[in-house]
């Protein structure tokens, strides 16, 4: 959804008041950002070193034009990047267009998943989560400075029959309108098409291409070719649905090796049922499931979880504050004028906040069961990292919607959205899991909207001191836009580096590659290594050319690029990746 609607960013906070053992690191350089975002921040953000405060008097009769930022032709420009692209290729060499591929990246490869097909047969999507998954894979040369470029779509039993027929015929979860032509929906009947387009996670030398609503499909990650639909996964241990966003982690205290973590929630009237997978993640493993458990959370049923995280001790949910709106089920969406997600409702407010529901990972808890903690009003997609403070403190990062209209979709856009209205930005919540009936603390952390966090994958579950975001080149508690460069943001010292990927370039998931692909040697350097983004360039005349890889120094993201490479074809904005080291490839 954060494609959909880019948002939010970074402010400044207090040092954190733990000590930093596991991502111990020094500063980094900090230098003011370029073009057009000199002249916004200039005019609209306070210093990289103070506190998010209240938009001022002046701030709230601001608007794009006085700031001389086109948002009219940035909205016109990034709707451009919800393409299709219903072709293949296999292995294109594509060599670097400037600089020069790190080291650290050689023999590597970036393996991608997000909608691919948005039309077919004439009739088109206006909501892109329900295009079919396309992958790519980016295999980086082991010695010289290319790239070999591969797609293919994910061979979903709908993404077959609907080729064949040169039509859509299944429900989508996000689009409005019957693709099979009929006058109405069974409002009792909830299913839609797995679209296996969110998320891919490489596991027991298979890949897995995701998708939260239902179960994942197994893919050879040499040939991109799938080789099971909806799978239960080698064990059988897989139940539908089972989650996109995971995370990789160390075992829970008293274990060794590193898991897999992901989850599964079925939701229903009445609760919601919460599943909590951990896999072995290891060279020589098959991915074997070693820990299954299952939670029942009554009141739970449409808190729509997107995404967790997990810390030593803890599994995390955030329960958003969303029901179904009954009337508009039985009357719009039972005759096509509504989509199956745009009868959830936002209904946050005084009387129904967020929560935040912690379960026990390890056995030094397991007798407290599940807590919920209640919190502000808010919305989640998705969190950057949580982890725990010697006085049980747990403290976790995410971008936090203001609120989310699930009806929203990409064909018209007015510039109206982006002045107040749902803004993301990145937030840090505090809480106690031993005093539950307390509110948990929540600090806006940034000004400027922003979405897909990530970080050192050494640092998930323990504090980390650097986060990165693509974000919006608009520093301002009002106005926003959709997302045209990364964001890196200092826990420790609340500095900021941003870098502009251009006036005319959108910026899609970076995704953080570490020097040393060794997490059991980490020497604590936490930004050593490079942010991988793949940037949309409206401006190019060759439309079916419009994409490149552009790789930064994550130390010093503002020196821009140190190196491009141009897409053979123009990539439909995607969703998320992974990168898969020289190391691990090999071993496949």
């Amino acid at each position: 959804v954060s494609v959909m609607m880019p948002a939010a960013s970074l402010a400044a906070r207090s040092p954190a008041a733990s000590s930093r053992v596991p991502c111990e690191t020094t500063a980094s350089h900090v230098s003011h950002p370029k073009r057009l975002v000199r002249r916004l921040q200039a005019s609209t953000s306070t210093s990289a070193s103070t506190s998010t405060t209240s938009a001022t008097p002046q701030q709230l009769t601001d608007t794009h034009e006085t700031l001389n930022f086109p948002i009219e032709r940035v909205i016109s420009d990034w709707q451009t990047g919800y393409v299709s692209l219903h072709g293949e290729r296999s292995d294109v060499k594509l060599d670097v267009t400037s600089g020069a591929i790190p080291n650290s990246l050689k023999g590597g490869v970036l393996i991608r998943n997000g909608p691919g097909a948005l039309e077919r047969g004439g009739a088109k999507l206006n909501q892109p989560f329900d295009g079919d998954g396309m992958l790519v894979r980016l295999a980086f040369d082991t010695e010289g400075d290319s790239v070999n470029f591969s797609n293919a779509y994910v061979k979903t039993q709908g993404y077959v029959d609907e080729v064949a027929a040169n039509k859509f015929i299944y429900k989508s979860a996000f689009s409005t309108g019957n693709p099979a032509g009929d006058w109405f929906y069974n409002p009792f009947d909830f299913s839609t098409k797995n679209v296996a387009n969110t998320h891919v996670a490489l596991l027991g030398g298979r890949l897995l291409a995701l998708w939260e609503g239902g179960l994942p499909h197994v893919v050879d990650p040499k040939t991109l070719q799938t080789t099971e639909k909806e799978s239960r996964w080698v064990d059988g241990s897989v139940d539908a649905p089972f989650a996109a966003h995971y995370k990789r982690a160390a075992a829970p205290p008293g274990q060794t090796g590193r898991r897999l973590v992901n989850f599964g929630a079925k939701a229903g009237p009445g609760e919601a049922i919460i599943t909590f997978y951990e896999f072995e993640d290891s060279a020589d493993a098959n991915g074997r499931c070693v820990s299954k458990r299952v939670f029942q959370v009554p009141g739970a049923g449409f808190g729509f979880f997107h995404d967790m995280v997990v810390t030593p001790s803890y599994y995390i949910l955030f329960q958003n504050p969303v029901e179904i709106d009954g009337r508009a089920l039985l009357t719009e969406y039972t005759f096509g004028q509504r989509s199956l997600a745009g009868c959830l409702q936002y209904i946050g407010g005084p009387e129904q906040p967020s929560k935040v529901l912690v379960f026990p990972r390890g056995e030094k808890h397991e007798a407290h069961g599940y807590q919920s903690i209640e919190l502000d009003p808010h919305f989640v997609f998705h969190h950057g990292n949580a982890f725990e403070r010697e006085d049980g403190t747990l403290v976790i990062d995410s971008v936090h919607w203001r609120e989310f209209d699930f009806t929203a979709t990409v064909d018209v856009i007015p510039s109206s959205i982006y002045v107040g209205g749902m803004r993301s930005e990145m937030h840090r919540v505090e809480i106690n899991p031993a005093n539950p009936s307390a509110r948990g603390k929540r600090q806006r952390i940034s000004n400027r909207c922003c979405e897909f966090p990530t970080i050192h994958p050494r640092c998930v579950g323990s504090e980390h001191r650097y986060m990165y975001v693509a974000a919006s080149p608009i520093d301002h508690p009002v106005l926003w836009s959709p997302n045209q460069g990364v964001v890196k943001f200092d826990m420790e010292t609340n500095a900021t580096q941003y870098w502009h990927a251009g006036d005319r370039r959108f910026t899609g998931e970076p995704i953080f590659v570490p020097s040393n692909d060794d997490l059991d040697s980490f020497d604590g350097d936490e930004d050593a290594g490079n942010i991988l983004v793949l940037v949309h360039d409206a401006e190019e005349p060759d439309e079916s050319k419009r994409t490149s890889l552009v790789i930064l120094d994550a130390q010093n993201i503002e020196d821009g690029p140190v190196a491009t490479v141009a897409m053979p074809e123009t990539i439909p904005f995607g969703l998320h990746g992974e990168f898969v080291s020289a190391k691990k490839w090999a071993a496949l």
